[in-house]
């Protein structure tokens, strides 16, 4: 939930769509299917990656376009090698964040 106040002073507050529809069981279909295609907004850094993946993991797959405010720094090694940016290039991603999380840089918990 969102709360912030306009020019005019007036509070205004938004809600975010629930992945259920209202009164659905929990084994019901969610409001989000894998073949939609849904733009994100915040950024490939801090909360908005965990958000996607548990989104897409709800959801069971999903196009995600992500926009941010970052400049778009040079390709990583690990992509440039592959010719065919489909699933060569997510397996080579997995890949990376796999080989990055073992090798202890993954998300970090406070205590």
């Amino acid at each position: 939930r969102e709360v912030g106040y306009g020019a005019s002073c007036q509070r205004h507050a938004s809600t975010a769509k629930e992945l259920l529809t209202p009164g659905a069981s929990e084994g019901a279909r969610p409001a989000f299917l894998p073949t939609d295609v849904l733009l994100v907004s915040g950024g490939a850094r801090g909360i908005t990656p965990l958000c996607m993946g548990a989104l897409a993991k709800r959801v069971g797959g999903g196009t995600f376009i992500l926009v941010g405010r970052s400049a778009v720094k040079e390709e990583p090694a690990w992509a440039r090698a592959v010719a065919d940016s489909g699933k060569p290039l997510e397996k080579a991603a997995y890949a990376h964040m796999k080989a990055e999380f073992a090798a202890g840089g993954g998300p970090k918990t406070r205590a």
